[in-house]
């Protein structure tokens, strides 16, 4: 049960003794501490559990050619024997002096006939290759003949959430339907399984829907561009009783509270009464959806639902453009969402738990860095995050410990910040002991932000734009990043995480550049997206990758122009 040496430990890599292990649970079943630590391996490196499946796979072919035994040549018995009875005439003369070597000619010659028997049986199991699955064997007759090789691959089942897609119906109306996602296909074979038809609902005339994200409890929220900036409105058939209206964070500046200093209380200052937009939002409280913004214009590809849904977030700018970004907050049962900054240089980042992960720019000139900060969605109290250095935009993954981020300086584009000089990278966010809202005793930097966060360089800037979303388990990390020249399209990648150290592996993603529209969605089990069509960045496909513990596999669909709820 050990390794070359026969020690339990002593292997070249703990995938190579994975590797081992998964070929001898096949004939035996191994130790109770090895079971469990192979099943605790396959379940977090992918390449293992694909290579674990296929031995499976190849055993169970194996086998079923055993059924079909290979017929030898007509005369191989014929010119056996009469090789024999030349043989036997010579065994005389070797008594009678006969070299030793003539001895084992006999017997030679069978071990011959035996490898030419082997090597008909082994021409028929040949043809499999790593994979690859047979067709099940007929019954055996009297014409039976060995398996067909398949040359397709079979779809096999995963356990995914339903991928909810919108889309447009004849009447002008839109419908969500939750897409069913229980079989895919291995890599190659792309197109051998569809997702299942889910529950289909109406809901309603759109304006011009561009992203829509959902609650854990089916609540929708579209976003729609017109004319006189972005709309935001809310489709819930039960809104929950209005709480308490969330009261806006004062302003933060790093550069006048020098992060040595800071303190947890630094960064609070009173709170006041937010200032409600230029133009009150449609009442439609009466209505199944409830306009709660509009003369603004939403920015970037981070908003999202705090993990409970009960309150969304997202960075906006006024319409008329008068002033930079603050981040907005609307809580379910609430009439309009409010900004809770008002320095006009805040973004939101992504949610922590129940506080919101975001960063502020340094000052107003043209060559900025940004700070991390966080801010707890129910005392608006904000903290600095000195010790994470220049973090732009972090989305941190659900244990607290990790975040993707912009790691760099910012350039003042119009009414907002761009990326220039840096990185996108995947760091560290929390420090030794410390929680995700509290900075009590952070410091600031003093060697290499890249080395004192272990940074990780996903994408080299700069960035028109992006959005990195984690799973539930926070062991799957998909990124998208916008094209350049146009940012309704990019590329998008998926990436196993190591659950123990937070590291990820950039050589061999499970999904690497995949043509994605803007607005993916990822979930336990599964990332789904939709495929630019030609120059208009519509779509009618929809791909989505899953993944089980046989490995990861794809199937798509095509739905018409769609939109995927995030």
């Amino acid at each position: 049960m050990g390794g070359r040496g026969g020690r339990p430990d002593d292997w070249a890599s703990p995938h190579a003794r994975a590797r081992a292990r998964a070929a001898e649970r096949l004939d035996a079943p191994l130790a109770a501490a090895e079971e469990v630590w192979l099943d605790d391996h396959l379940s977090r490196c992918p390449d293992c559990a694909t290579i674990a499946g296929q031995y499976a796979t190849q055993r169970r072919d194996l086998r079923a050619l055993r059924e079909f035994a290979p017929t030898p040549p007509r005369d191989l018995w014929a010119r056996t024997a009469a090789s024999i009875e030349r043989e036997s005439r010579h065994r005389a003369l070797t008594r009678r002096g006969g070299s030793r070597a003539s001895l084992l000619a006999p017997y030679a010659l069978l071990a011959g006939a035996l490898v030419v028997a082997v090597v008909i049986g082994s021409l028929s199991s040949s043809q499999l290759t790593p994979g690859a699955v047979t067709t099940t064997p007929a019954p055996r007759s009297a014409s039976a003949t060995p398996p067909t090789v398949a040359t397709n691959a079979t779809p096999f089942a995963v356990s995914a959430k339903e991928v909810p897609v919108v889309s447009s119906e004849h009447n002008g109306n839109y419908s969500v339907e939750d897409l069913k996602v229980d079989k895919v296909c291995p890599e190659s074979e792309p197109a051998c399984a569809t997702p299942g038809p889910g529950t289909k609902r109406a809901i309603g005339p759109l304006s011009s829907p561009e992203a829509i994200y959902e609650s854990g409890d089916g609540q929708l929220i579209v976003v729609g561009y017109t004319d006189e900036g972005s709309s935001i409105v809310v489709l819930s058939g039960d809104a929950a009783a209005p709480t308490e209206r969330p009261t806006r964070s004062a302003s933060v500046d790093p550069a006048e509270s020098s992060p040595t200093a800071a303190s947890p209380d630094d960064s609070a200052g009173p709170s006041q009464e937010p200032t409600p937009p230029d133009a009150s939002p449609v009442d439609t409280s009466g209505d199944e959806s409830i306009e709660i913004a509009r003369d603004i214009e939403v920015i970037d590809s981070t908003a999202a639902y705090s993990p409970d849904g009960s309150a969304f977030a997202f960075t906006a700018i006024p319409a008329d453009g008068s002033h930079g970004p603050d981040i907005y907050l609307w809580r379910t049962g609430e009439e309009e969402a409010v900004a809770i900054t008002d320095d006009h240089r805040s973004v939101f980042g992504s949610w922590s738990e129940d506080d919101i992960a975001g960063s502020v720019v340094s000052n107003e000139g043209d060559r900025t860095e940004p700070a991390a900060f966080v801010l707890d969605a129910k005392s608006m109290k904000r903290s600095l995050r000195p010790e994470t250095g220049n973090v732009w935009r972090p989305t941190v993954d659900p244990s607290g410990a990790v975040a993707v981020y912009w790691a760099g300086t910012l350039d003042k584009d119009g009414d907002h910040w761009s990326t220039d000089a840096g990185n996108l990278v995947l760091g560290r966010w929390r420090s030794g002991g410390n929680t995700a809202g509290s900075n009590a005793s952070a410091t600031p930097l003093t060697t290499n932000q890249a080395e004192e966060r272990d940074e990780t360089v996903i994408a080299e800037g700069p960035l028109a734009d992006w959005d990195a979303r984690w799973d539930e388990t926070g062991t799957r990390l998909a990124i998208w990043i916008a094209d350049p020249q146009d940012a309704s399209v990019g590329r998008l990648s998926l990436y196993v995480v190591d659950a123990g150290d937070g590291s990820i592996d950039l050589a061999s993603p499970p999904l690497a550049d995949e043509p994605a529209r803007a607005g993916f969605s990822i979930a336990d089990g599964r990332l789904a997206w939709a495929v630019p069509s030609g120059d208009s960045g519509k779509s009618n496909r929809v791909k989505i990758l899953a993944w089980s513990d046989a490995g990861f596999g794809k199937v798509e669909t095509t739905t018409g122009d769609v939109l995927l709820v995030r």
